[in-house]
């Protein structure tokens, strides 16, 4: 594992244990007799699907932004993965980050942003659920909040290549090897 990919893991394994413990609390802690309205479960499923998009479209688009102002000097080295030419004469042109180090960071920098905002954002579904629980509705009405929720901040679990990916796609480079 790279190891400036411990920190984004450990948000993320705390923005997930914290919907977790979300439930365990609704299970363990007593609550106010029903007072659960029928209008709010469809009404906070509204809003849930527009967080779970929102949860895509402004990571995505916090980090387009920044990626493309970001200082990072570019290179053009031959590419590895040519075959059937003379190395380093004939061989076609990749564009390369020309300080990985440099490149690295800006990327790592980044994606921290963009994978607090996406976490949180789905982390909010689990609130409502929390809160339609709460609330007194049934764990039929409130469990899919969670585990949507899960589901959500799961798929955006931290690896290498969705730190670089989102530079190396906006710059047209891509880190040597």
């Amino acid at each position: 594992m790279h190891p400036r990919l411990l920190t984004p893991r450990i948000l993320w394994g705390a923005l997930l244990a914290s919907t977790v413990l979300f439930l365990v609390v609704l299970f363990v802690q007593p609550h106010p007799p029903s007072i659960a309205t029928p209008i709010l479960a469809p009404a906070l499923g509204a809003v849930a699907i527009g967080l779970a998009i929102f949860s895509f479209v402004l990571p995505m688009q916090q980090q387009r932004t920044v990626l493309q102002q970001a200082k990072v000097e570019i290179t053009e080295a031959p590419d590895p993965n040519a075959s059937g030419v003379i190395p380093y004469r004939d061989a076609p042109k990749r564009r390369v980050f020309a300080d990985p180090k440099a490149a690295e960071n800006t990327a790592f920098v980044n994606y921290q942003t963009s994978l607090i905002l996406g976490c949180a954002l789905s982390e909010a579904i689990a609130i409502f659920g929390f809160m339609l629980g709460f609330l007194g509705h049934p764990p039929v009405v409130f469990l899919p909040f969670f585990v949507a929720s899960w589901v959500l901040i799961g798929v955006r679990f931290p690896t290498l290549a969705r730190v670089r990916g989102p530079l190396e796609k906006a710059k047209g480079a891509v880190f040597p090897d």
